[in-house]
């Protein structure tokens, strides 16, 4: 079993808050960003009508801030950078915009280009893997 990283309750609100700058940078928050977001919420141990409340009201909201995330450390921030790959990833389009503020804020917390690469190309093969294995030809009888 993988070795859960400690989070504090600082770094939890930081990283909701940071998923949620990453999925309004393209100026919609699609469904399936929108259920991840829940999800995420619901891990970190936030309230459901407080997350749903914090997502409807996030791309109208000018008092939201766009500041990088800064987590307490970089096991924190490698946890966020790889779940906002996911995320981004949910509506079928890495936006560049997406792809810029990952990166931003793996060089905020000092981590190497190539980890950051490397973390997106894992995390597209591990979906690309999952699409093969639930292929409808299963489903034929021959």
């Amino acid at each position: 079993m993988k070795k859960k990283t400690k989070i504090t309750l600082t770094d939890r609100s930081i990283y909701f808050k940071g998923l949620l700058l990453l999925v309004c940078n393209d100026g919609v928050i699609h469904e399936k960003e929108r259920v991840m977001m829940l999800r995420v919420g619901k891990l970190l141990d936030f309230e459901q009508r407080f997350c749903e409340k914090t997502i409807t009201e996030a791309l109208g909201n000018t008092l939201f801030t766009t500041e990088l995330p800064k987590f307490s450390n970089s096991d924190v921030a490698k946890c966020f950078i790889r779940d906002g790959i996911r995320l981004a990833l949910a509506d079928g389009h890495f936006h560049i915009k997406e792809n810029d503020f990952l990166k931003r804020v793996a060089v905020h917390h000092g981590l190497e280009d190539a980890w950051f690469e490397q973390a997106i190309e894992s995390i597209v093969d591990q979906m690309a893997s999952a699409l093969l294995n639930g292929l409808e030809a299963e489903n034929l009888d021959y």
